[in-house]
């Protein structure tokens, strides 16, 4: 879709939006399951060079954001992804590894 409610039209974004042309639901979720087997296929002797891989392409490092998480909010800058596939995150409290947030926002996009 490209067609938001107001409170998230600012922030919220699709492949229709981003590519500028339509998708077919059943090609986007085969191509998923197919990269999906092929990381999983990988996650062993290769772990390292996919989370390099993530981490060199991680659109937040270096940005303040904000985050859910189980443990409540969390904000600071983003310092990339570990060697875990762990979000980086420095905080006022030093450095903490996230392995799961709920919403991740940027603050300076």
């Amino acid at each position: 879709t490209s067609d938001f409610p107001g409170e998230i039209s600012q922030i919220a974004t699709s492949m229709r939006h981003e590519a500028g042309c339509d998708f077919c639901r059943a090609d986007v979720l085969a191509a998923l399951l197919r990269r999906f087997a092929l990381r999983r296929s990988q996650i062993g002797d290769r772990f390292a060079a996919i989370t390099a891989g993530v981490a060199g392409r991680c659109v937040l490092t270096g940005h303040a954001v904000s985050l859910i998480t189980a443990a409540g909010p969390r904000t600071g800058t983003a310092e990339g992804i570990g060697s875990g596939g762990e979000l980086l995150l420095r905080t006022s409290n030093g450095l903490e590894r996230l392995i799961q947030a709920d919403e991740i926002r940027l603050v300076d996009p």
